[in-house]
């Protein structure tokens, strides 16, 4: 009885999954394979963070920017029409290529601001966070002109017989 008394909120816990579980209708080779998958990414993002946390670079401040080129390589890879092996080869290359060179830049700022790195670190993850919304979310496509365009200007024949329907655009 001490050990369940001592253990109350784990094993609550536990009731609430096993109910929730039975509840939701969900196989359980589903759930192991979700639990699995989640596990699996999460120790991958875990081994990504023990470099810059070693360094002394705080997790939610300019990690930001790592991020970031990683998602301008893979926009550029669709922008490009990669698919496959060639695809995943050329983000990552890419990916690399972009953190070195902002990594760099976000190194040499903070060397700037000895004493005040970790103000300046949000302020960096901030600021590349906004100059990254406008370039993908504004500018490309208003001031930059993708390559890859819808099926419907002939230019992605590849995917054509993908999409069946014309693309609509619900405001």
């Amino acid at each position: 009885m001490k050990h369940v008394k001592n253990n109350l909120v784990p094993l609550a816990m536990l009731v609430l999954a096993v109910i929730s579980f039975y509840l939701s209708g969900v196989s359980l080779p589903y759930l192991a394979s979700e639990v699995y998958t989640r596990f699996i990414r999460n120790i991958l993002f875990t081994l990504a963070l023990i470099l810059p946390v070693t360094c002394g670079m705080g997790i939610n401040f300019a990690i930001v920017v790592g991020a970031i080129s990683a998602q301008a390589a893979m926009v550029i890879s669709v922008d490009l029409m990669l698919d496959g092996i060639p695809a995943l080869l050329f983000v990552a290359g890419l990916s690399v290529v972009l953190s070195v060179i902002f990594g760099g830049m976000v190194a040499a700022l903070l060397n700037r601001a000895r004493g005040k790195e970790m103000i300046v670190s949000i302020m960096i993850g901030q600021l590349s966070s906004v100059i990254y919304q406008f370039v993908f979310m504004v500018a490309y496509g208003m001031f930059f002109t993708p390559k890859n365009r819808s099926p419907q200007h002939g230019r992605c024949k590849k995917y054509q017989r993908r999409f069946q329907e014309p693309f609509t655009l619900y405001l």
